[in-house]
C-alpha cells in the first residue's frame, strides 16, 4: 500500500479499482440493470466480495472498513462486446479517504483479489474508468492527435485537455454523474471511443483493436490491513448495442409551422402576431416529449408543432381560455396514436412543483416561458429550448414554475382540471368538506419574438380524483361581472365535455359529480347560497321550569325554495358546556328526556337543500328534575321561641309553602299531642331565601328540646315534589351516650378457651346510661357470630371462645334509646393447639448429617423452620454431651431463631428440639439427631515381626486403631523383596476415621533376613562314597541330602555328613547300576538345583565294600580320566537326566587279551561306539555357528 502523497501510480492503485464483469458469450440483446433485483441473485453479474454490500432496491451501496472493498463483474456469460454504448450512472456518498474505488469499462476484468502496481496493470484491465476520493476518470487508450503512445495512462477528468497528471486538489464530488463511452468501428478492425461525463465528450481516443466486453465495479484488491474507504452508490448500468439517440428538437420558429396561426391567436393577439412562433413555446415543448417517446399522428406521421395545433383547435379542451396549452388534451392524442399503433404507449401527465427535483425528460415551467430538460449535471440541465436553438442549459438555480412529465402509462388517465382567471380565487373541497390537495397555478402566456406577455389563467390540476361530490367556491372581483369558471372532468380514458359556467355573484358556489369510469356521472352545477329565515320557538317558553321527563323542545317550521328544510338544534349552560349542533332532520322538535338538571340556552337553525343555514333562534329554559330538601330551623328552646323556619333547597310554589295545612307536630315529650298547622299558624314566604316563617296563633305553643316538627306536600316550580315527604326534625339534637374505653382482656394471645372481658364505665350527659351491648365477631369467617346481647349496667363479661381470632364489639344504650357508636376489642387469639416439631435438624459448616462425624470443633446446629397457629416463639434446644472427666452433662437453651453455632467436646453429642409458640403450647420432642467429634488422628498400633532367615519376599502389615475407624478400613503393607541380613520396605499410610482426620507419617517394618538365592552343590567323587562341596551366599548351607537309588532297590533319601563339604559312604555297595540325586539346602530353605550321577560298580569294588573302608581312588586311566570322575559325553544330553559315561580302568592285573573283568562298567563297548563323534560334533557345531552368522549378516 501507498500514500497519496509518495507515488501518482501506487495512488492510482488505491484510488481506481472498479469491478467491471466479461462474458464469453456474446450477446445479441442490450444489458441494462437498475438493481432491484440483487445482483447477488442475478445471473448477469459475478459478486466476488460481497462484504459490504447493500442492495438498495433500486441501485446497490459499496463500503467498507476492512482490507478489502465489494467487487463484482458482468458474469462471462453476459458479454458485452457486441454493444457500442456503455453507461454507469453513480454517485459517491462519502469519500473522505485516500482509498479509492470506481467502475471500469475493459476488456479483461480482473478476477479478487487482484494487485494494481505498476502503470502495465492497469493498462491491462482498464480502458475507461473513473474513481475517487477526488473524482477522476482516466483512459489507457491514446488521445486522438497524442503523441505519447501507447504504454501510457491519461487523466481525461476533470483535466481538459487530458494529461499525465493527477489533480488531487479537485474538491470532492457527491453529485449523481452519468460515465459513459460510445464505440466507433473502422473499416480496419479497429475502433476508437469517444469518453461522457454527464452528457460532456471528454476524451476521443486513437483507433484500438481492444473492445469492451465487461464491466467491473469496486475494488479488486486486498490491501494488508483495513481502510477508510469511500462509499460508493451504483444506480444503473446499460450496455446498448447502439448509443441512445439524442433528444429530438424542434424549433417554434421553423419556417415550417412558425407562422402559422397558434391556437386562436388571431382574435386576441392580431393577424400579426398570432404565429406559433411567438407562442408556441408550450406548444412545441410537447411536440418534441411526444417525438422523444415516438408519437405518430393518428394517421402514422409524425407529430410537429402544427399538426398537434391543429388536433389541439379541433378539440373542445385543446387550448384553455385564451392559447393555454391544455397537456390533458395531449395524453388523449397520445392515447389515439396508441389505439391506432402508431405510439408504443399511451403518456400519462404529471405536474409537480419546486422544490421537488425534476425527473428527466420533462417540461420545465419557467416564467412566461417552457423548455425540455433532458440531462443534467451538478449544477445545469440540459434543455431544449424551442425559442432558442443554441441555448442548451439552464442554471438549476434558475425559478421554476411548474415541472411537467408526460409518463409511459397505460392505465388512468383520469384528472380533473378547474381554470379560473388570475385575479379569481377558488376552494375545492370533498364530501367531508376537506380541502382537496392541490396547488392552484399561475400561468400567463408569452410572446416570444417582442418578449410581451400574454393572457394569464390560474388552474388546479388533480389526477386520478377520488368518485364522489365535491364543493367549488369561486370567489371573483365584484366588478367582473363576465368572468367564467371552466371545468374539465377526464375518465380513465382521457374524454371530457368541458364545462364553462358563468360566476353571476362575487362568490358563487358549485357542486361537482364526479366519476373516472367511461360511463359515471361527470357534471357540475351552481348551488343556492340563500339562507332561509330562522325558526319561531313554540315551547317551553322563555325562563320556564319544566322537569326532564317528557320533555319536548317545539318550533315552527320554515319555509324556503330550496327544499327540504331540515333543522339543526344545539345548547348551552352555565361554565362553557356545549351540546350540538345535531341534526333533527326534516322535524321541528326535538325529544330531550334525561336533560340534566341547569339552565339552558337552547337554539334551532334551519337549513335548506343547497346547505344554506338561517341564524340561530335562541330561548332560555331551566330544567328541574331534582325534588327539593328542606330544613327546619328551631330557635332556642323556650315559652318565648313561638316560631320556626323551613328553609328549602330551592324555589318552591309560595301556596303551598304558605298552607298550615303542609306543616305538623309528631310529639312534643312530656305533653303529647300531634297534628297540622292549619289554623294555628301565620306563615309567610320569602322567595328569595327561599324560607317559610311558621309563627304559631296558639299562645300556649312553643318550641321545646326534644320535639319533632315536620313539613309534607310542598313542590317546586317544576312540580317535583319534597325529596323526603313527610319531612321531619326533631327540635334539638338526641344526645347519645359515650363509651370511654374498648373491651379488653388478658392475655392475648391465649392458651384457654374461657375469657373475661371488662371496660371502663361510660358516660350520658342526658337521659343516664340503662344498659351496655356486645357482640362476638369472627376474623377467620369475617362475620358476626352474634347479634347485640343486652349486658345491662355491667362492666365485664366472660366468654367462652375456642380456637380462632376474635373481637368483642361494644355499645351503650342510654334511657332515651340513644346509643354509642361501637368500640371493638383488639384481636384476640385462641390458640390451644401446639406448634409443629422442627425437622431436618442438621449441621452446617461444616456439612454434617444426623449420626455423621466431624474434625471441626465450632458447628452451626441448622434446622427448619416450624409453623403455629399464632406464631413461634422459639425453639427449646437440648443436647446430651461427653464430659472431659468421661461422664455425659446435658444442656437447655432456647433459641428465637433456627440456627444456633456451638463448640463440641470430643466424642458423640445428641441433640434434640421442641417448639414453643407465642402462647407457650410446646411441641413434642423432635427426633435426636447425633453428631461425634473426633480431633484426633487414627493411632499407630503394631506391624509384622520376622524371626530367622526367610526365602521369599516379605509383607509387612501396619496395624492402626481408632474408636471411629471408617468401615473399610484395610492395614496399609509394603513388601520387603530384597535380599540381606536386615532388610526393610517403608510405606506412607493414609488411615483416615470418620471424622476426617487421618494418619499419614512415614513407617519403617521390622528387618528380616531375606535369603531368595538357591543354594549350589556339586559331587565330585562317587562309587561306594560319595563326596563333593556346597555353597550358599546368605543363610549358609543347612544339609545336604542324597536320592540314593541302588542296584535292584527303590529310592532312598540320606543326609550327607557336613556342609559345605560333604560326604556319604554307602554301606552296602552291591555290584549293578547306581543313580544318586544331590540336593543342598539353605537355613532360609532354599535347595539347589538337582545334581544327577548315574554310575555304575564292578565286582572288585563292590567286594571291597564290606569293609567300613571307603573304596579307593582307582589309578588314573590311559585316557587320563578318574574312575568315577565326570566324563559326560559331548554333544550328548539327556533332557531329563545327565548321564555320566565311565572310561574303563586300567586292571591291576595284567588281563587276558579281550578279556572282561569281572565288576568292570559293562558301557565299555557303548563308550567306544560313540568315540566318533567327538571329532565330528565340534565340526558340526563351528559349520551351524558359522552359517547362522552368515545368513544373519545377509539380513542386517
Amino acid at each position: 500500500m501507498f500514500n497519496l502523497k509518495h507515488s501518482l501510480r501506487r495512488t492510482l492503485f488505491y484510488l481506481l479499482l472498479i469491478p467491471i464483469f466479461f462474458t464469453t458469450a456474446v450477446k445479441s440483446f442490450a444489458f441494462s440493470d437498475d438493481f432491484t433485483s440483487d445482483p447477488r441473485t442475478n445471473p448477469d453479474w459475478e459478486v466476488q466480495n460481497s462484504e459490504g454490500m447493500v442492495f438498495d432496491n433500486p441501485g446497490i451501496t459499496l463500503s467498507s472498513t476492512n482490507s478489502s472493498f465489494p467487487y463484482l463483474k458482468t458474469s462471462s456469460s453476459n458479454n458485452l462486446s457486441s454493444n457500442k454504448y456503455h453507461e454507469i450512472k453513480f454517485q459517491y456518498l462519502n469519500s473522505d479517504s485516500n482509498w479509492g474505488v470506481g467502475a471500469s469499462f475493459t476488456d479483461n476484468p480482473p478476477d479478487f483479489p487482484t494487485y494494481f502496481g505498476p502503470v502495465d496493470d492497469y493498462l491491462e484491465y482498464n480502458i475507461a474508468y473513473f474513481f475517487g476520493n477526488h473524482l477522476h476518470s482516466v483512459s489507457t487508450l491514446c488521445p486522438k492527435g497524442s503523441p505519447l503512445c501507447p504504454n501510457n495512462w491519461w487523466f481525461i477528468y476533470p483535466n481538459n485537455p487530458p494529461t499525465n497528471t493527477y489533480m488531487s486538489s479537485t474538491p470532492r464530488d457527491f453529485n449523481v454523474h452519468t460515465f459513459s463511452t460510445i464505440r466507433t468501428d473502422h473499416a480496419d478492425s479497429l475502433s476508437s471511443y469517444e469518453v461522457y461525463m454527464d452528457g460532456n465528450l471528454i476524451v476521443e481516443t486513437q483507433p484500438t483493436n481492444r473492445i469492451i466486453n465487461s464491466i467491473w465495479i469496486g475494488h479488486p484488491s486486498n490491501l494488508d490491513s483495513p481502510k477508510i474507504w469511500p462509499v460508493l452508490r451504483i444506480l444503473s448500468v446499460k450496455s446498448l448495442p447502439l448509443p441512445p439517440a439524442t433528444f429530438p428538437y424542434l424549433s417554434q420558429k421553423d419556417p415550417l409551422w412558425g407562422s402559422k396561426e397558434y391556437d386562436s391567436a388571431g382574435t386576441w393577439a392580431g393577424a400579426e402576431k398570432s404565429g406559433i412562433e411567438r407562442w408556441g413555446c408550450a406548444l412545441t415543448s410537447a411536440a418534441m416529449m411526444l417525438q422523444n417517446y415516438d408519437v405518430q399522428t393518428a394517421t402514422g406521421s409524425a407529430t410537429t408543432p402544427d399538426g398537434l395545433n391543429d388536433w389541439l383547435k379541433n378539440e373542445p379542451d385543446g387550448y384553455i381560455g385564451l392559447g393555454h396549452v391544455n397537456w390533458l388534451a395531449i395524453t388523449r392524442y397520445v392515447r389515439e396514436s396508441y389505439e391506432t399503433e402508431h405510439a408504443s404507449t399511451k403518456l400519462e401527465f404529471t405536474r409537480t412543483y419546486p422544490p421537488s427535483t425534476p425527473e428527466l425528460p420533462a417540461i420545465l415551467g419557467v416564467p412566461g416561458h417552457f423548455v425540455v430538460a433532458h440531462g443534467e449535471d451538478a449544477t445545469n440541465w440540459n434543455i431544449n429550448d424551442p425559442a432558442s436553438e443554441t441555448k442548451q442549459t439552464l442554471d438549476k438555480t434558475s425559478t421554476i414554475t411548474s415541472i411537467n412529465k408526460f409518463v409511459p402509462s397505460l392505465t388512468d388517465l383520469s384528472y380533473m382540471l378547474l381554470a379560473i382567471d388570475s385575479d379569481t380565487v377558488a376552494t375545492l373541497t370533498n364530501e367531508s368538506g376537506a380541502t382537496v390537495p392541490g396547488s392552484w397555478i399561475d400561468e400567463y402566456l408569452s410572446d416570444d419574438t417582442e418578449l410581451a406577455t400574454g393572457s394569464a389563467i390560474r388552474t388546479l390540476m388533480i389526477p386520478k380524483p377520488s368518485s364522489g361530490k365535491y364543493k367549488l367556491t369561486v370567489n371573483r372581483p365584484a366588478d367582473a361581472t363576465e368572468r367564467l369558471v371552466k371545468i374539465y372532468l377526464y375518465d380513465k380514458l382521457g374524454n371530457t365535455d368541458p364545462l364553462l359556467l358563468p360566476l353571476p355573484l362575487p362568490t358563487t358556489y358549485f357542486e361537482i359529480q364526479y366519476g373516472s369510469e367511461v360511463g359515471d356521472i361527470r357534471s357540475a352545477v351552481e348551488v343556492d347560497r340563500t339562507q332561509p329565515s330562522a325558526p319561531v320557538l313554540v315551547s317551553p317558553a322563555e325562563g320556564e321550569h319544566v322537569n326532564t321527563n317528557g320533555l319536548v323542545l317545539d318550533w315552527d317550521e320554515v319555509e324556503d325554495p330550496s327544499t327540504p328544510i331540515t333543522y339543526n338544534y344545539q345548547s348551552n349552560w352555565p361554565g362553557g358546556g356545549h351540546y350540538g349542533p345535531v341534526s333533527t332532520g326534516t322535524n321541528s322538535f326535538i325529544n330531550a328526556p334525561g336533560t340534566p338538571d341547569n339552565v339552558y340556552n337552547w337554539q334551532v337553525q334551519a337549513c335548506d337543500s343547497a346547505d344554506n343555514c338561517s341564524e340561530w333562534a335562541s330561548r332560555e329554559l331551566v330544567v328541574d328534575s331534582t325534588a327539593p330538601t328542606v330544613d327546619l330551623v328551631f330557635p332556642t328552646p323556650g315559652p318565648s321561641s313561638n316560631y320556626f323556619e323551613a328553609v328549602f333547597s330551592e324555589l318552591v310554589d309560595p301556596v303551598a309553602a304558605t298552607s298550615g295545612a303542609n306543616y305538623y307536630l309528631s310529639n312534643w315529650p312530656g305533653a303529647g299531642g300531634s297534628g297540622d298547622l292549619a289554623g294555628d299558624a301565620n306563615i309567610t314566604y320569602n322567595p328569595e331565601s327561599k324560607t317559610a316563617r311558621i309563627l304559631f296563633t296558639n299562645p300556649g305553643w312553643y318550641i321545646s328540646a326534644e320535639q319533632l316538627w315536620g313539613v309534607q306536600n310542598i313542590s317546586d316550580l317544576a312540580g317535583n315534589r319534597l325529596k323526603v315527604n313527610p319531612y321531619s326534625e326533631y327540635s334539638t339534637a338526641m344526645i347519645a351516650p359515650v363509651l370511654a374505653s374498648p373491651p379488653t382482656t388478658t392475655p392475648n394471645p391465649v392458651a384457654t378457651l374461657t375469657q373475661t372481658w371488662s371496660w371502663l364505665a361510660g358516660s350520658d350527659s342526658g337521659s343516664g346510661i340503662a344498659s351496655y351491648y356486645s357482640r362476638i365477631y369472627d376474623n377467620l369467617l369475617g362475620s358476626y357470630t352474634t347479634d347485640w346481647l343486652s349486658l345491662g349496667n355491667v362492666l365485664s363479661v366472660s366468654t367462652s371462645l375456642g380456637e380462632g381470632k376474635w373481637k368483642l364489639s361494644l355499645q351503650v344504650g342510654d334511657r332515651a334509646g340513644n346509643k354509642s357508636e361501637v368500640m371493638d376489642s383488639s384481636e384476640l387469639v385462641v390458640d390451644v393447639t401446639p406448634p409443629s416439631v422442627a425437622t431436618n435438624l442438621h449441621f452446617d459448616n461444616p456439612t454434617v448429617a444426623c449420626g455423621g462425624f466431624t474434625n471441626i470443633k465450632t458447628v452451626t446446629i441448622d434446622w427448619d423452620d416450624a409453623t403455629d397457629n399464632t406464631k413461634v416463639a422459639g425453639y427449646e434446644y437440648n443436647v446430651d454431651y461427653p464430659l472431659p472427666s468421661g461422664v455425659r452433662g446435658s444442656w437447655t437453651t432456647f433459641f428465637t431463631s433456627s440456627q444456633y453455632r456451638g463448640s463440641l467436646n470430643e466424642g458423640i453429642h445428641y441433640i434434640k428440639l421442641r417448639t414453643k409458640d407465642t402462647v407457650g403450647n410446646y411441641s413434642s420432642w423432635s427426633n435426636s439427631c447425633a453428631i461425634t467429634y473426633d480431633s484426633k488422628i487414627p493411632t499407630f498400633d503394631t506391624m509384622t515381626t520376622y524371626e530367622g532367615w526367610y526365602r521369599e519376599p516379605q509383607t509387612s502389615y501396619f496395624d492402626y486403631t481408632d474408636p471411629n475407624m471408617l468401615s473399610d478400613y484395610l492395614a496399609p503393607s509394603c513388601e520387603i523383596n530384597s535380599e540381606g541380613l536386615a532388610e526393610t520396605c517403608q510405606v506412607t499410610p493414609n488411615v483416615c476415621d470418620k471424622a476426617g482426620n487421618c494418619n499419614t507419617t512415614l513407617r519403617i517394618s521390622n528387618t528380616a533376613m531375606i535369603d531368595l538365592t538357591k543354594p549350589v552343590v556339586g559331587i565330585d567323587v562317587w562309587g561306594q562314597t560319595l563326596s563333593g562341596t556346597a555353597s550358599d551366599t546368605l543363610s549358609q548351607i543347612d544339609k545336604v541330602q542324597i536320592r540314593l537309588t541302588k542296584p535292584g532297590e527303590s529310592e532312598t533319601t540320606v543326609t550327607a555328613t557336613g556342609t559345605t563339604s560333604w560326604s556319604y559312604v554307602i554301606d552296602h555297595a552291591p555290584v549293578g547300576h547306581y543313580k544318586a540325586i544331590i540336593v543342598a539346602y539353605d537355613i532360609a530353605g532354599n535347595t539347589s538345583e538337582e545334581s544327577v550321577k548315574e554310575y555304575d560298580i564292578n565286582l572288585s569294588s563292590a567286594q571291597s565294600t564290606t569293609s567300613s573302608t571307603p573304596t579307593p581312588t582307582p589309578s588314573p586311566s590311559p585316557s587320563g580320566l578318574v574312575a568315577g570322575a565326570s566324563t559326560q559325553q559331548l554333544g550328548v544330553e539327556d533332557e531329563t537326566d545327565e548321564v555320566e559315561v565311565s572310561t574303563i580302568p586300567r586292571p591291576s592285573m595284567s588281563p587276558s587279551p579281550k578279556a572282561e573283568v569281572l565288576g568292570e562298567a559293562t558301557q565299555v563297548e557303548r563308550g567306544f561306539n560313540y568315540w566318533w563323534l567327538l571329532g565330528i560334533i565340534p565340526v558340526v557345531v563351528l559349520l551351524a555357528i558359522f552359517r547362522a552368522k552368515k545368513k544373519w549378516s545377509s539380513a542386517s
